[in-house]
């Protein structure tokens, strides 16, 4: 899943057109360079949504936007426990819905680590600071800093990866963590892992098998 996809929507939804090689070794232009050019069946979604099983996708034409004028990065971090998914589960519910619409909405926790959100705001230059500042628990990151931190976190991913030989992984969507993260404390024991995507809903969770 896409971590921008709170903010932009699905990478489909920017696609304006193909050029397709069919099994049989046809070419198919399908789609326009035009916004609006969807005339009877959406064979560009049909074949996007079909992962190259109906052809070879050998084009794509997609709609672009400027780059943000500026970018914050709020991170917030909390010693997991009971009371702090409770409280994480609010704060993101409150991001979600006050309006101020980051751009990605990035969640971590495991046992004996902290419970790490990151909150990804852009936008004009005017403003976006104080969209990210209103929801501010702990830093807030710009410039050099922002990567730096997004960096972090994905190194964190590939540390807990590296280090513990999974037996199982899944992916859940639901709306909150108030509910998930006990019941996936509970199945996956002492060596489990979660992050995902707080905006979709959408997160992945792994964890050692007993037997391993």
């Amino acid at each position: 899943v896409n971590p921008l996809r709170l903010g932009y929507g699905l990478t489909r939804d920017w696609v304006l057109g193909l050029q397709v090689v069919s099994p049989q070794g046809r070419v198919l232009t399908l789609g326009s360079e035009l916004v609006k050019n969807v005339a009877g069946y959406d064979l560009v979604r049909l074949h996007l949504g079909a992962w190259g099983r109906l052809g070879l996708l050998a084009r794509v034409t997609v709609r672009l936007l400027p780059l943000p004028e500026a970018s914050v990065l709020a991170e917030a971090r909390w010693e997991y426990g009971v009371d702090s998914v409770a409280v994480v589960d609010e704060w993101i519910r409150a991001v979600l819905t006050d309006g101020t619409q980051p751009a990605s909405l990035e969640v971590s926790a495991g046992p004996g680590r902290e419970l790490r959100v990151l909150a990804d705001f852009v936008g004009p230059e005017v403003g976006v600071s104080a969209r990210a500042g209103a929801h501010a628990w702990g830093a807030l990151h710009v410039a050099d800093a922002r990567a730096a931190a997004w960096e972090s976190q994905v190194e964190e991913n590939r540390a807990v990866a590296a280090a513990l030989p999974w037996r199982a992984r899944v992916s859940v969507e639901v709306p909150g963590l108030r509910r998930l993260l006990p019941a996936v404390g509970a199945v996956g024991g002492d060596e489990w892992y979660l992050r995902g995507h707080a905006g979709s809903g959408v997160y992945y969770f792994s964890w050692q098998d007993e037997r391993g």
